[in-house]
């Protein structure tokens, strides 16, 4: 028998519908065999479009779509795209459905095109009388969105695509990984940069997935698929995964590398409880590898290359936490803060977010993350939940009633000539704030450091401190703050022989504060940086690269994007 049971076509698109989430893998099983029974001559894609059609599993528009190679973005939060109506310009609009309560909506989205996106969030408005046409157009009988009592405004942090793409869902001449929606397959291969003989992970997922499933169970169980193991092959580039894992939300990656544990240099990463190398990738994201004694020992390099990967995802935790809560616990999971991988803007963000919540609200998301992370310690693990983050967020966010106590948080003074510790400064307490920007002096898992658990400090909070009087505003170049920083002799005496090491740690944390200075940095300083951006912003020169473009941008923080902003 042909391993090729099906045509090219079919197998991209079902390969599309599955990483879509738009059916169950059991579903489409399903549908499959009764297209297959029914379907006897006309085995095509037309024929499988109509089946689909027909029993109402897609619509004739989403089938369209998977067909043209789009399969990102027919989910926007609780709402699921089911036909494209128009665009007027500035939105386009989409019949919906809500998933939780199957309620037909009008979902208007925000071209990326036309305005950017705030903090990776798809601004959109959702119609709940979809039977109701609204005025169009700019004229006073239209109704501002906040003042149709049928109009809700939200930004999702399901979306998250580039700002230059000009429509919701992404043209992809094929899957890859970097693209697959939350949830999507688990197990997951990609393309080798060079062409391969072995067949394609779609061809051997499909087949196994679906043809094994729907033709085993439409013969009866008569007819028996044998395959033979496909051989081994190196795929994916590590920094090419790592990229994946900044850009796409996830929370784990787990890769096969081609090194072993030895051989591991570069200095961003570390040990983590369980004894296995955890790469900090942004976003509250790790790269967790796990080494294979198959292959022989070396440095891991760019050109690398890897076997497999999976993804987990904080989204599969969904209903487990008070649903309006849901946005302030996912934001408090992104505020990554360990070392090497301490993110200050991202730390900027999940403080302020909460902090234009309230007290209670974000006393009641600290409490159901802890909740989470503490319920179960291997899922804590698996999700990359630390209930320490807590005492982080807690300090930066809470200050006492009377102004006395100890938060445990050491502040940095700017506006002396000579830079002055003011607070608590115990080595075990690295977190310093200087200029409303959060760092790390030391790497490791020490930068919570307190004797009580975060449930006693939470409560605490609730009872004795109030807000922080405003939000963490940055005002100067994150660049020129640490360079001020690393001069300070204070730094030195406080730091002693470790002064190297930190100096290298401020300068990482402030590069990633402003990532368009690394992305306009020639390329040997881009390859260095790639392999190890700790070990390279120890060399002067790197730094001072950095510094040059520093000064030719103005940098600043925008208070509505929360983030900084280079202007030339």
């Amino acid at each position: 028998m042909s391993h090729q049971l099906w045509s090219s076509d079919i197998d991209r698109f079902l390969a599309h519908l599955l990483a879509s989430q738009l059916v169950t893998q059991s579903t489409l099983e399903q549908a499959c065999v009764e297209w297959q029974t029914e379907w006897m001559i006309r085995k095509n894609l037309d024929s499988l479009c109509e089946r689909l059609v027909g029993s109402d599993i897609l619509t004739q528009w989403q089938c369209q779509q998977l067909r043209d190679g789009k399969y990102w973005g027919f989910f926007v939060d609780d709402y699921r795209i089911e036909e494209y109506l128009r665009t007027d310009g500035a939105r386009d609009k989409y019949l919906a459905c809500e998933k939780s309560t199957g309620q037909r909506v009008i979902l208007e989205v925000q071209s990326p095109a036309i305005a950017r996106l705030h903090n990776g969030r798809l601004a959109y408005r959702v119609n709940r009388a979809p039977g109701v046409r609204q005025p169009e157009g700019n004229g006073n009988h239209a109704l501002s969105p906040l003042e149709d009592p049928q109009v809700s405004v939200f930004f999702s942090d399901a979306i998250r695509t580039e700002p230059d793409r000009k429509r919701m869902l992404a043209e992809l001449p094929s899957i890859t990984v970097g693209d697959l929606p939350p949830g999507a397959q688990r197990d997951v291969r990609i393309p080798a940069d060079e062409p391969s003989e072995t067949p394609s992970w779609r061809g051997r997922f499909l087949r196994i997935a679906v043809v094994s499933g729907a033709l085993l169970l439409a013969v009866g169980g008569g007819l028996r698929l044998m395959w033979e193991p496909a051989p081994v092959e190196k795929i994916g580039n590590l920094y090419d995964v790592m990229t994946v894992g900044m850009t796409a939300n996830r929370v784990e990656t787990a890769v096969h590398a081609t090194r072993s544990l030895a051989q591991w240099q570069d200095s961003r990463a570390f040990v983590d409880d369980g004894g296995f190398i955890r790469y900090p990738l942004g976003s509250g994201a790790y790269l967790v590898v796990r080494f294979d004694s198959l292959y022989d020992p070396g440095n891991i390099l760019p050109e690398d290359r890897i076997d497999s990967f999976r993804f987990i995802h904080f989204d599969d935790l969904r209903g487990e936490v008070r649903e309006d809560l849901l946005p302030l616990v996912r934001r408090i999971h992104l505020a990554s803060f360990n070392g090497f991988n301490l993110q200050p803007v991202e730390l900027i963000q999940t403080v302020n977010e909460l902090h234009s919540a309230g007290k209670e609200l974000a006393i009641d998301a600290l409490t159901d993350y802890y909740n989470l992370a503490r319920n179960d310690t291997d899922r804590a693990w698996q999700y990359n939940l630390d209930k320490h983050r807590i005492f982080l967020l807690a300090r930066l966010l809470f200050v006492p009633k009377d102004n006395r106590g100890q938060m445990a948080v050491a502040h940095l003074d700017t506006n002396a000539d000579d830079l002055k510790w003011t607070g608590n400064n115990s080595g075990s307490l690295p977190l310093i704030v200087i200029d409303d920007i959060p760092l790390s002096l030391l790497s490791g898992y020490r930068t919570a450091g307190q004797s009580q658990s975060p449930s006693a400090f939470l409560k605490y909070c609730r009872s004795s401190c109030r807000l922080r009087s405003r939000p963490l505003t940055p005002t100067i170049s994150p660049i020129k703050t640490i360079e001020h920083l690393v001069q300070s002799k204070h730094l030195k005496r406080l730091v002693g022989n470790s002064f190297l090491l930190t100096k290298s740690l401020l300068r990482v944390q402030a590069t990633r504060c402003v990532d368009g200075v690394v992305r306009g940095l020639p390329a040997d300083y881009q390859k260095q940086l790639n392999c190890n951006l700790v070990s390279s912003l120890e060399a002067d020169s790197v730094w001072r690269t950095i510094r040059n473009l520093d000064k030719k941008a103005k940098i600043t923080w925008n208070v509505d994007r929360q983030e900084f902003g280079f202007d030339e």
